[in-house]
């Protein structure tokens, strides 16, 4: 039998992070429904309880010391107290397992950092835009300062990561065909955006493409990581339905034109750089 070969400290610290802030972030979803706390189950509160899908995301909901935040989160809360809504939130990190349990009925809305493309349109309803964000890569500079991909047309016949289920990887084959060269696409069903970020900014993986937004955020506490390759253009990030809740639709839309106008969204947007 071989010998098992130790953890590399680098490596275990990364895990050790990664299940506290699971642990951590189960436990306060559990704390954020509006009015009052339910489990954090896969199942449906009923009556006009909206059922909320929320990916664990620094611009959707994330957990810093005892406190829940995100601009989606907060947003979402704001509208639905305003419009005595109770909410059940329930957060996630595989978006092509929550998208499907969408299509079932298990949930009401799905908040996630998914662009809305015309693919996106032909499953799912769409709120108005909530924010713009754009595709970037997060890479670590060599020793020298140098980028192993300083370009698009770097990206040729480089593995790339991102999370499984996410319209990022029709942009990379898109951009594969606009360089005329593969790029080979490495669809993670286990890590989230976040934490494809966290990979790459301890050296556990070469290179991933995620939002912009999220990635400045984990910047803060990476300075290292470079995010001056852009993968995409601009695109609107909002919130997706089933296609038979077009009403939900529309009252959600109505909502968020309303508070659009009020000083609490304006602080809300300056709180996040919107």
């Amino acid at each position: 039998m071989r010998p098992l070969k130790p953890v590399p400290r680098s490596r275990l610290s990364l895990y050790i992070l990664l299940l506290v802030l699971t642990l951590i972030t189960i436990f306060f979803v559990r704390q954020c429904t509006t009015p009052r706390p339910a489990p954090l189950a896969d199942r449906r509160a009923g009556g006009d309880t909206l059922n909320v899908a929320i990916e664990l995301s620094p611009m959707t909901l994330s957990v810093s010391s005892d406190t829940l935040s995100g601009f989606s989160y907060d947003l979402m809360r704001a509208i639905a107290a305003i419009h005595h809504r109770p909410v059940v939130f329930n957060g996630f990190t595989n978006l092509p397992r929550t998208m499907q349990r969408l299509l079932d009925g298990r949930y009401d809305i799905v908040i996630a950092d998914m662009p809305v493309t015309s693919t996106t349109r032909r499953d799912y309803l769409f709120t108005d835009p909530i924010y713009l964000d754009r595709a970037v890569l997060v890479q670590l500079p060599d020793s020298t300062g140098i980028l192993p991909i300083p370009g698009q047309q770097a990206l040729a016949r480089r593995e790339v990561w991102v999370p499984a289920g996410t319209p990022l990887t029709r942009r990379l084959h898109a951009l594969g065909r606009e360089i005329g060269d593969t790029i080979y696409v490495h669809e993670d069903p286990d890590y989230s955006e976040e934490q494809l970020i966290m990979l790459t900014a301890v050296g556990e993986l070469p290179c991933a493409v995620v939002n912009s937004r999220v990635a400045r955020q984990l910047a803060r506490e990476y300075p290292r990581l470079d995010l001056s390759v852009e993968i995409s253009f601009n695109q609107f990030k909002a919130w997706a339905l089933a296609p038979r809740d077009s009403a939900l639709t529309d009252t959600l839309n109505s909502w968020l034109a309303a508070f659009r106008t009020t000083p609490a969204y304006a602080r809300l947007s300056s709180r996040y750089s919107l």
